[in-house]
C-alpha cells in the first residue's frame, strides 16, 4: 500500500494504534478484578463514549436522542454495578476504572478508524491496508505493557511446567492471536460498510451471548438488577 501523508501518519494512523494498544491493555487488566459478566456490562459504555468521540471529530451530528441514549447507558452502568456490587467476589473500583478507561479509548479507536477511510483511499477499500498501517504504534504501545507486566510472571511459571505445558500455552495464545486479528479485520470491514455508532450498537449481540457464556463457562452470577 501507498504511505500516509505525515499528517494523516501521525493523526489517525499512529493514534489508532496507540489507543487499540492501550484499550487490548486495560481491557485484559480489569478482568483479573472483575468478572467476565460484569466486564461486558460495563464495556457497552463505549456506545456512549463513540456518541461523545464522533461528536467531537463531527462524524456524526449532535442530535437530542443522541444524549439520551448515553443517559440509558449510563443507568445500565449503575444497574449492573449494583448487581455486582451484591455477587460473590463483590465490586472492584480498580477493575471498574479499567473497564471505563478500555470503553473511553474504544470509542476513540473506532472514530479514529472511521476518520482514517476519509484520509486514504487505499484504507477505506482494504481492511488489511488499516491494519498494515496502525499495527506499528499498536506494537510498540502494548509491547513495552506486556514485558513489563507479562515476562516475570511467564519466566517464573514456565520454570515450574512440563516443556508440553509450555507448548500448550503457547498454541493457545497464538489460536487466540489469530481469532483476535480475523476479528478485527470483520470490525473494520463493518465500520467501513456502516459507521463507527453502528458498529458499537450491533455489539451489543456480541455482548449477550458473551455474558450467557460467562455465565455458563466461569458460573458468573446474573443478578435481577444486572440483567435488567
Amino acid at each position: 500500500p501507498e504511505a500516509l501523508c505525515s499528517s494523516a501518519r501521525w493523526k489517525y494512523a499512529y493514534s489508532t494504534g496507540a489507543t487499540t494498544a492501550l484499550d487490548i491493555a486495560t481491557s485484559n487488566l480489569a478482568l483479573l478484578f472483575v468478572t467476565v459478566s460484569f466486564y461486558t456490562v460495563a464495556k457497552t459504555t463505549t456506545l456512549a463514549w463513540t456518541l461523545i468521540w464522533a461528536t467531537l471529530f463531527k462524524l456524526e451530528p449532535c442530535r437530542l436522542r443522541t444524549f439520551f441514549i448515553v443517559l440509558l447507558i449510563v443507568g445500565g452502568l449503575i444497574l449492573a454495578t449494583e448487581g455486582e456490587r451484591h455477587q460473590t467476589y463483590g465490586f472492584s473500583v480498580v477493575g471498574t476504572i479499567l473497564v471505563l478507561v478500555a470503553a473511553c479509548l474504544g470509542g476513540a479507536r473506532w472514530c479514529l478508524t472511521q476518520a482514517l477511510f476519509a484520509h486514504d483511499t487505499a484504507c477505506a477499500e482494504d481492511p488489511v491496508v488499516v491494519v498494515y498501517h496502525v499495527s506499528p504504534a499498536g506494537v510498540l504501545t502494548l509491547l513495552p505493557i506486556a514485558l513489563l507486566w507479562e515476562f516475570p510472571r511467564l519466566w517464573f511459571w514456565a520454570r515450574l511446567v512440563s516443556t508440553e505445558g509450555v507448548v500448550a500455552a503457547f498454541s493457545f495464545a497464538c489460536a487466540a492471536g489469530c481469532i483476535a486479528y480475523l476479528m478485527l479485520l470483520a470490525e473494520v470491514k463493518l465500520l467501513h460498510e456502516t459507521s463507527s455508532l453502528s458498529l458499537s450498537v450491533g455489539g451489543a449481540l456480541k455482548d449477550v451471548s458473551q455474558i450467557a457464556l460467562a455465565s455458563v463457562t466461569f458460573g458468573d452470577e446474573i443478578t435481577v438488577a444486572s440483567a435488567a
